[in-house]
């Protein structure tokens, strides 16, 4: 019988190495995750302005799934494109799910990343 302590290195294995080495790569930098940081205040504090349907109504924002962990990695392998998933809890009237859509989208309209609109109704959606 082939019995060893378990070792503390998380690389002995030639696997998990290579696995590590994996997840390094793909996981966005420090620079980058700021900037994403960054990205997603400037949304909250976009759709807060002063005349957006939903100034004064955001209570929480904050980043969801990979980016709330610090696990973001890019979309396409590069770190050009990732996604951002953000949880935004809203208050004030209760028009229905569709008004509350309707509310975002005028709220994003203009926003200099045009596809945003169109991502959040789609992942809102769905």
């Amino acid at each position: 019988m082939d019995w060893r302590a378990p070792t503390n290195d998380p690389f002995a294995d030639p696997l998990d190495a290579v696995l590590a080495e994996i997840a390094v790569n793909i996981q966005l930098p420090p620079g980058l995750h700021a900037k994403a940081v960054g990205r997603y205040e400037a949304v909250r504090t976009y759709i807060e302005r002063l005349g957006s349907p939903l100034h004064g109504r955001v209570a929480c924002f904050y980043p969801q799934g990979s980016m709330r962990i610090d696990a973001t990695i890019s979309t396409r392998g590069t770190d050009d494109e990732y996604d951002i998933d953000i949880v935004a809890e809203i208050t004030g009237r209760d028009d229905g799910p569709e008004a509350l859509l309707d509310d975002l989208e005028a709220a994003l309209a203009g926003y200099p990343q045009d596809r945003a609109s169109d991502a959040l109704r789609h992942a809102l959606l769905r």
